[in-house]
């Protein structure tokens, strides 16, 4: 029996086994991977399979055309494949069909009872956040099939609906600007009783004030991660720009409390942002005139005190008792290695006292936090403001009524010369 004919033989069991070879060769060799499986192609069982697995790898080679025809064979041979159905949303992503293939995901898997592929749980939020299904009954529906497949939780389910209003909002919009004129586009904080999106010349403003979550903890990354996608779905060829929050600053409000935690999230995850230009003005300093630096320890210090007043003074009594008792090695634990977004007041504290040199005695820091933070914010409220962390100042703002306003965003280059002979605290 010759080469070609024990391939066009092989079991199912040889066919995957020789598959699963083939992604281990791929993880060194991704040429010699495709060649193997290319060879597979006489067998009668290729599909749908092998062909998943030769689409894959022509991606991953960037291949994209190939990968595009295979995917679209699957499709035609083994329409309800779901593997594929997941695999097409990554292979069409940045083409003009990247919105047919999502309403064809979306239409196949509408009517299952549960989807038990576990690789097709991260696509579901975003097929389902970017068709935006307009029927209650519809969505109950579709949300109730993900619950069912694990693929989210009843706090996700009960807010999805909102999230849903969200881009379904944003899609209709979207279809009544004209699309081509659009080359940027950014997320932006403009009021509740402004359009879900508006241009300015080749701009797009996406407004978070009309996002609605107010509590969704645990889930944040996930929907960030799926909105992103629909997103630039939505935005079709157009680059995001970052401007950091800087043009949000006059409409932030405390009902955006929880939304700008999830917008500073959101934004973090976009990749390859360019920054806007020309949103900050030159500053001059005048002499009695009064200006502060923020810094990022301050403001996460800060916006602890705003969400709690009283709590967080009573943490800050509890962290000066542990940092006065601890020795060298005790206070390095103290401090841990917890990463961005620091909400923790008490990690937030010690690292005000270790980072930026707050001290306070055992049985007074109460009041003296309590009255370093009204002073820090009345300085920031009646000074003007070199803020480096911008993104973090909104947050604060969204908490501080006397923020939202206008800022300076020089480097420390420039803001150095400014202060000749003034008094600097």
């Amino acid at each position: 029996m010759t080469d070609s004919q024990k391939l066009k033989t092989l079991t199912d069991a040889d066919l995957h086994q020789r598959l699963k070879a083939a992604e281990d060769l791929s993880a060194v060799d991704m040429s010699a991977a495709i060649a193997e499986v290319e060879l597979l192609k006489e067998n009668s069982k290729f599909f749908p399979w092998g062909a998943l697995t030769l689409a894959k790898f022509c991606y991953k080679s960037g291949k994209i055309e190939d990968a595009r025809r295979l995917n679209s064979s699957i499709f035609n041979t083994h329409p309800s494949f779901i593997p594929a159905l997941s695999q097409s949303i990554d292979i069409w992503t940045g083409s003009n069909e990247i919105g047919n293939i999502l309403e064809l995901v979306y239409s196949r898997i509408q009517n299952l009872e549960a989807i038990s592929e576990r690789w097709f749980a991260d696509k579901f939020l975003e097929v389902v956040l970017y068709v935006a299904p307009k029927k209650t009954e519809e969505l109950n529906k579709i949300i109730s099939l993900g619950v069912s497949s694990g693929f989210i939780d009843d706090e996700l389910a009960a807010a999805l609906p909102k999230l849903v209003r969200y881009t379904a909002r944003l899609r209709l919009r979207m279809e009544k600007l004209d699309a081509s004129h659009i080359k940027y586009w950014t997320l932006v904080f403009l009021g509740r009783d402004e359009e879900i999106c508006k241009r300015e010349g080749n701009l797009a403003f996406v407004n978070m004030s009309l996002f609605e979550i107010s509590s969704l903890e645990g889930w944040e990354r996930k929907i960030c991660k799926s909105l992103i996608a629909v997103l630039y779905h939505s935005m079709k060829a157009a680059t995001y720009t970052k401007d950091n929050g800087a043009r949000s600053l006059a409409w932030i409000t405390e009902a955006d409390r929880y939304t700008v935690i999830f917008w500073q999230i959101l934004t973090s995850q976009i990749h390859g942002a360019i920054p806007t230009q020309g949103l900050h003005k030159p500053a001059t300093i005048s002499p009695g005139s009064l200006w502060v630096r923020s810094g990022n320890v301050e403001l996460w210090a800060l916006w602890n005190f705003l969400t709690d007043p009283v709590g967080t003074c009573e943490i800050a009594e509890q962290v000066t008792g542990q940092l006065a008792n601890a020795n060298g090695e005790e206070g390095a634990t103290l401090l841990g290695n917890d990463w961005w977004p620091r909400t923790d007041p008490a990690m937030n504290i010690k690292r005000l006292c270790v980072n930026a040199g707050w001290y306070a005695r055992p049985g007074r820091a109460t009041a003296a936090f309590n009255d370093w933070a009204r002073r820090y914010l009345d300085a920031l409220c009646y000074g003007g403001i070199f803020v480096q962390y911008v993104d973090l100042h909104l947050r604060v703002a969204a908490l501080a009524p006397g923020l939202r306003r206008e800022m300076w965003l020089p480097s420390d280059s420039r803001i150095l010369p400014l202060l000749s002979s003034a008094n600097v605290v």
